[in-house]
Formats: structure tokens, sequence, C-alpha cells
């Protein structure tokens, strides 16, 4: 049985002024994934996380069924069903008035295993983060984890800005360790609402980070 609770070894940090295919800043499942994929399809990866495994999100405990097949493809399902977990076959809606309604999942994707789990995200995110560190490397990429990005390298090119890279610190931003930059032809934003490339790249379309009326938030119960 997979433990969440132990280490993730995730090797050398790349020598200064490396240059990758792909950077993938946000080690979730969402930047997992990204570096997973990337690699599998032949590119040279560098997937950063700002925190050190194991750690803990308290939000969004739930692997939904439309998601399972990604899931499956990277080899976390299996994972999945080793480790404690509840399947999900219906959604709850309720209202503040105190009314709810039960919608009952279909029952051919409940049998076939493929509506949707529900676990804590310190249990996902590692088997995620830890499959997709086994990739990265795999396929010639790095994975650093403690690393705070501290600036995001963009250049001029004819067409406008672009994102070139980012440069950041081991052990978080207040740490005397020198900047470390790394270069790729294409940086994913994946740390989530305050992620520093996501920020970069409304900068430099001079668009508003967020929308109000857009906004939503979520809680864990």
């Amino acid at each position: 049985m997979e433990s969440w609770e132990n280490p993730i070894e995730t090797g050398e940090v790349p020598v200064d002024g490396s240059r990758f295919d792909v950077i993938v800043v946000g080690g979730g499942p969402c930047g997992a994934a990204a570096a997973a994929y990337h690699s599998m399809n032949g590119c040279k990866v560098l997937l950063i996380e700002k925190e050190v495994w194991p750690r803990d999100k308290p939000c969004g405990d739930a692997v939904g069924g439309k998601s399972l097949s990604h899931v499956k493809e990277l080899g976390v399902k299996t994972m999945i069903e080793d480790t404690p977990h509840f399947r999900v076959d219906s959604i709850v809606f309720g209202s503040a008035n105190g009314s709810s309604v039960k919608v009952m999942l279909p029952k051919e994707e409940f049998e076939k295993k493929m509506a949707g789990y529900s676990l804590p995200r310190v249990q996902f995110d590692y088997m995620m983060f830890k499959r997709s560190s086994e990739l990265v490397r795999e396929y010639g990429g790095h994975v650093i984890q403690g690393f705070s990005v501290n600036e995001v390298i963009s250049e001029e090119n004819g067409e406008g800005n672009r994102i070139t890279g980012v440069a950041g610190k081991l052990g978080g931003r207040r740490s005397n360790s020198p900047d470390l930059p790394f270069r790729a032809s294409v940086t994913i934003a994946a740390a989530g609402y305050n992620c520093p490339v996501s920020r970069k790249i409304v900068e430099l379309n001079e668009a508003p980070h967020n929308e109000n009326e857009h906004f939503c938030g979520g809680y864990r119960e």
C-alpha cells in the first residue's frame, strides 16, 4: 500500500541556467499531469513545486469521473484503488433554506469504477506527484521541491513579450541561496490563483487577474 507520509525522492537540482522544452510551475494534480503528459510525449520537462512532500491542500477532495481516464493513463488509478478511498455514487445539492436533492450517477459508470472517487488531497496529490516525478525523470527531465519562483522571465521577440523561463530560490523566498534561472520554450502556470506565471501572463496582456463576477470559493467539511 502506498504511504503518503514519506518524502518523495526527486533527484538532484538541475544546474544553473539549464534549458528545457517545458517548465511546469506547480506540482498539484494539474501540474503533475501536465508534466507527465509532456514527458510521455518526449519533452524534457522541469517540474517545480514550492512545498516539500508530504504536504496537504484543504480543498477539492474528489477525483471526478471525467478525469479518471487521465488518472488511469498516468498509472495512478490503481494506486488510488490500493489505498483508502470512497467511490462516488451520487451528488447532493443543497440550498441556503435547508432543502436538498440527491442525484444518482449512472449505474454503469459506478460499476466500471469510472464514476469518481473521494479521498484527501494529501493522498491524491502525493500519488500524482510521485508518479509524475518518475515519468519526468525517466524521460530526461528534472523535478524540484521547495523552490520558490521569484521572477518570471520574459523577452521581446518582435510579436510582443513572451515568457521564456523562471528564476527562484531553493528553501523559499527568504532563503539566502542564490537565484537559479531556468529557460524553456513553454512555461505552464499550474500553481493556482497566486501562480506567478499566471500573474505574469495577465500583466503582459494587460488583462485583469480576476473578475469578481466569475469568482468562487470552496471549503472542506
